[in-house]
């Protein structure tokens, strides 16, 4: 009964929010609609899936709730605001192609170096399956040679391609973009994927120029529509070709074969027994990290640069750490098939502060969607854009974890706050 009860409050709300906002596009509704699948494919219990409590539906009924609560206040409340970067200047903000130049030389350079390793461990006979698995860390023999080519691929190779992804699908809608940059960000980029195996780039790129599509619409030009449904695409045929290079394995590590419904079915259902078995664990345990989850990208690269060097060590982030990369485990949700990392966006706030993380944590989620998606409705500019893709991210990722938890991500979103030029040519009326 408390999952119909969850999935009526995300229906009504995402409509509510669509007739207030006059927009189904505004990110309340989205988060809403997005969400109310997950519930509603969970609820089936397909093909299997392993039993769970309702605890995962309370809590996303109180994270609705927070985030309703932060989208309200940012968006309808007159207060004070807190203008990072001069985000909410009246200016077009234009990238700066030689700082993307620049980015996409390293990636281009980092990502080469680390092809040579991936052709040379399959040239050895080790599976591209495997390969993806160490680099991902899920195996004891590792892809990096060194701690530093780790610290390098999270901190700056992989926020460089997260950062240059954005800059291509904004360029997608934006005339007068240098094309040879562009050119060295999309083989940047597609060096990552195959290094990468990951889909969920590609997966981010798909909705991300679909929503700028649908957000921009009036102001694009047919010609640009028709070489955007091309990309769409060139998308899809991308995903499905990562698919067919990973192989599909069940738990004993014998080769198990999904069907496309079943691997649909199983990625956008699975959050919901997973975050259960997750949260029932700390719950047993009794852990709660008061804030070190939420700031850990902060602290981590503070212990990095800083504390390590001078022999200092936060034990508590430590352990804070630990508990977020328990989640890697792997656990059979469906028989024969073991799964990890779907924990939820809310279950990385239960973590820190119980029940009042949780509604805290979205509040400032709801907050930061109203800022974004205020900001872009007033000036479409690529910096306001480019803002726009990277909630679309983590909206997307809120299925797999709190994105702004990784540091890579992190990373990603300060250096966007500088990678644009003021535009003062042109002015909105």
């Amino acid at each position: 009964m408390i999952a119909y009860c969850v999935m009526l409050f995300l229906l009504i709300t995402g409509i509510l929010f669509a007739h207030f906002q006059k927009s189904f596009l505004n990110f309340v509704s989205i988060f809403s609609f997005f969400w109310l699948g997950i519930v509603f494919l969970a609820n089936l219990k397909l093909y299997d899936m392993m039993d769970y409590s309702d605890k995962p539906y309370y809590i996303i009924a109180v994270g609705l709730f927070g985030m309703i609560t932060g989208y309200l206040i940012r968006y309808y409340v007159k207060m004070w605001r807190v203008v990072i970067g001069n985000f909410d200047t009246k200016y077009y903000s234009d990238y700066n192609e030689k700082i993307i130049l620049v980015l996409s030389l390293i990636c281009l350079a980092y990502y080469a170096y680390e092809l040579l390793n991936v052709l040379r461990l399959l040239s050895s006979g080790t599976t591209y399956y495997y390969i993806r698995r160490m680099y991902q860390g899920y195996e004891k023999s590792t892809f990096f040679t060194s701690s530093i080519e780790r610290y390098v691929s999270s901190y700056i190779a992989i926020p460089c391609a997260y950062i240059l992804s954005s800059y291509i699908v904004v360029s997608l809608f934006k005339k007068n973009k240098d094309k040879k940059v562009l050119a060295l960000a999309s083989l940047a980029t597609m060096l990552y994927l195959v290094v990468s195996g990951s889909r969920f780039i590609l997966i981010q790129l798909l909705i991300g120029s679909a929503y700028l599509f649908a957000f921009l619409k009036r102001e694009i030009s047919n010609r640009v529509k028709k070489w955007i449904k091309r990309f769409g695409i060139a998308i899809v045929i991308g995903v499905i070709a990562l698919t067919l290079l990973r192989e599909n394995r069940t738990s004993s590590g014998a080769r198990y074969d999904w069907t496309l419904l079943q691997s649909v079915y199983s990625y956008f259902s699975i959050s919901i027994p997973l975050m259960d078995n997750w949260i029932g664990n700390i719950d047993t345990i009794g852990y709660r990290a008061y804030g070190l989850v939420f700031f850990r990208p902060v602290l981590s690269i503070l212990s990095l640069l800083i504390l390590h060097p001078l022999g200092i060590n936060i034990d508590a982030l430590d352990v804070a750490i630990d508990r977020i990369n328990d989640v890697e485990n792997f656990i059979q949700v469906f028989p024969r098939h073991q799964y990890n990392a779907f924990a939820s966006m809310f279950y990385y706030f239960y973590m820190d502060f119980g029940w009042v993380g949780v509604f805290l944590g979205t509040t400032f989620w709801g907050w930061i969607c109203a800022n974004v998606f205020k900001q872009a409705s007033k000036t479409p500019s690529d910096r306001n854009l480019a803002f726009v893709l990277i909630v679309m991210q983590a909206m997307f990722k809120s299925m797999v974890r709190w994105e702004f938890s990784s540091p890579s991500f992190f990373v990603a979103c300060i250096v966007t706050f500088f990678i644009f030029k003021r535009n003062s040519s042109y002015r909105r009326n």
